[in-house]
């Protein structure tokens, strides 16, 4: 019996699973390519994740898909018409899932409202369980109409973003009738549970504002964020005003049953400030994003109170109770000459703070013993945790490979966590993945399952060739972590031992707690059992000396042309020779060798013939 395996001792956090999807053109889907940026957990522990897609020979193409606890894709539903579409972002709530997105079509199916031109946006309802649309619903006027974010409170979602559309925004009690004027305001719309508007706003003044996140709060209140530079039509506080530097922080509560506002302000410095996600816990809310101000972001307290000394963005995090003051900021990132930004904010089932984002910078990002502690490449995806009062960083680590890589977006369950994002990198994927393969120079979507706790299950995988069925068996013995265990091969089998015919398959096991193991770097070809493995002779065939020290002699009758593969104990082959017809002795150099138990598999004529050879040098 041949096995292998190899143990790794991880701390907070562990990858569990991780998969490309959308990465080339595929006959069963064909797309050519996808990018997503949003991410969300259902009741089931499945997972849900919106983006687009550009087909063959067409626009874009607005996709949300399910995937299942192990990483497995259940369904996917295209949401599109005859020109191009987008899906931003998505949420999940009570069986549903509904995506907020853009569109050029007018002709999205079985559609609420009517097309305005331009771009307008949608949001479509989805039954979670079979992808299948409930509906869609178009909201905007007739010009450029770009939602960034959906949220819910109950019996309602809301959505946001940035409109230069003068009519077709405002609805019902929303606080802002009128285009407050520049290239874009910002805009909040809530749409009940049967795809009516609710209401809608505006929110801007004079020069260029855009909302790029919602969250919704305790207490009947939204929370939106997103970016100005207008001076007016903003704050409610007297005395906060634009700081300049080309963009300042919009944050604002709403009340979520009538879309009034309960106040508004600015937060930033002299420098270019705009938030990019918003998360509220409790009564009040957490924001991050990206800063070029030395100051008016962090306050005493926080982990990171100064900027770095280089002109690039840090990545900043931020707490504002329910009245709008600020609990505690803080920066994050390299303190040299780095680019950081905080793309995503969620807290987990212990309170703390969880951000995501994108980094080229070498240094303070990742905590020593995590996932990934150094930078992989250009830019690379990073994941942090904080405690609640953002004064200490639990963890932080980079997720990337050796080209471009951002996490744009994450949901939390539990101790779980799932961040998606986009990547030029190869190498992704674990063992077990829906999608292993992106080709060099293309890109993908991903979708990785950490878990936030130390793991430490070791697999070990055994095999045997069945000489009943002529299959090769594989078992997976696992260890460490807790009982029970679960198994998931590349054939989709679920059993501790698996029969297969052809190729070798890679397994996952998952331990009681979440906690994953792969047994190998290297698989191991289903060799014979030992019972046939030969002996240093059998019938015209002589293997000597073995023991080996540098030279191994092979002779054979000479009647064949054949070839020899040696192979070490993990399965890797290390050494090829080819054997021609009409050669009666070979001589091998082993000397290369490390000490050490090799298998020698002989091909020569329709036979084949396995050797157990020992090199000591």
């Amino acid at each position: 019996m041949i096995g292998s395996g190899f143990s790794l001792k991880a701390h907070q956090p562990w990858r569990t699973w991780a998969t490309y999807y959308g990465s080339e053109f595929t006959t069963t889907y064909n797309y050519l390519w996808m990018e997503t940026s949003a991410v969300a957990y259902g009741d089931n522990n499945e997972v849900y994740t919106g983006g687009t897609t550009q087909s063959a020979g067409t626009g874009l193409n607005g996709m949300v898909m399910r995937f299942n606890s192990s990483g497995q894709m259940v369904w996917q539903t295209n949401i599109s018409g005859s020109a191009s579409d987008k899906v931003v972002d998505i949420f999940y709530w009570s069986s549903f899932v509904y995506a907020v997105g853009w569109t050029s079509s007018f002709d999205l199916p079985g559609a609420l409202g009517t097309y305005q031109g331009n771009s307008d946006a949608f949001v479509a309802k989805l039954d979670a369980t079979t992808g299948a649309i409930i509906w869609i619903r178009y909201y905007g006027g007739p010009g450029d109409d770009r939602p960034a974010a959906i949220s819910k409170r109950t019996g309602t979602v809301a959505i946001v973003g940035s409109t230069s559309s003068t009519t077709g925004i405002h609805y019902g009690t929303g606080f802002q009738s009128t285009y407050g004027g520049g290239p874009t305001d910002g805009f909040i719309a809530c749409i009940d549970y049967y795809g009516t508007v609710t209401w809608g706003t505006y929110y801007g003044g004079t020069q260029w504002d855009a909302i790029n996140d919602i969250t919704g709060g305790l207490y009947n209140e939204y929370y939106i964020t997103g970016v100005t530079n207008s001076t007016t039509g903003i704050s409610t506080f007297t005395g906060n005003t634009y700081q300049g530097g080309g963009a300042d922080v919009i944050l604002a509560k709403l009340n979520s049953s009538n879309g009034t506002r309960t106040w508004g302000k600015y937060y930033g410095g002299a420098g270019h400030d705009e938030a990019l996600g918003a998360f509220s816990l409790g009564s009040g809310v957490y924001i991050c994003g990206k800063t070029k101000s030395t100051s008016g972001i962090a306050e005493p307290g926080g982990y990171r109170t100064t900027k770095s000394s280089g002109t690039n963005f840090d990545a900043f995090v931020s707490c504002f109770d329910a009245s709008g003051g600020i609990c505690v900021g803080t920066y994050f990132g390299d303190q040299t000459t780095g680019t950081d930004i905080a793309m995503d904010v969620v807290w987990n089932s212990t309170s703390e703070i969880v951000i995501s984002g994108k980094t080229n910078s070498t240094s303070n990002i990742a905590t020593t013993g995590s996932w990934q502690t150094t930078l992989g490449g250009d830019y690379d995806g990073f994941v942090a945790k904080f405690n609640n009062s953002l004064s200490s960083l639990s963890w932080g680590t980079y997720y990337g490979g050796s080209a471009y890589d951002e996490c744009e977006g994450l949901a939390v369950n539990g101790n779980t966590f799932y961040t998606v994002g986009y990547t030029y990198s190869q190498g992704l994927p674990t063992h077990v993945a829906y999608d292993k393969n992106l080709t060099a120079g293309l890109s993908s979507s991903f979708l990785a399952k950490f878990i936030d706790r130390d793991c430490n299950v070791s697999v070990s995988v055994t095999n045997y060739r069945d000489k009943l069925t002529g299959g090769c068996r594989y078992t997976a013995t696992p260890s460490g972590g807790s009982s029970p265990y679960s198994y998931l091969w590349t054939t989709g089998q679920t059993t501790q031992s698996v029969l297969v015919y052809s190729g070798t398959p890679h397994v996952m096991v998952t331990d009681a707690l979440g906690c994953t193991g792969y047994p190998w770097a290297y698989p191991i070809p289903c060799l014979s059992s030992l019972l046939d493995v030969e002996e240093n002779a059998v019938d015209a065939i002589s293997i000597y000396p073995n023991p080996v020290n540098d030279i191994l002699t092979i002779e054979t009758d000479g009647a064949n042309d054949g070839y020899v593969t040696i192979i070490d104990l993990t399965g890797k082959e290390v050494l090829n020779y080819q054997l021609n017809q009409g050669e009666t002795s070979s001589k091998i150099n082993v000397s290369e060798l490390n000490n050490g138990v090799y298998f020698l598999k002989l091909n020569s004529g329709f036979e084949m013939k396995t050797f157990k050879v020992v090199v000591s040098h």
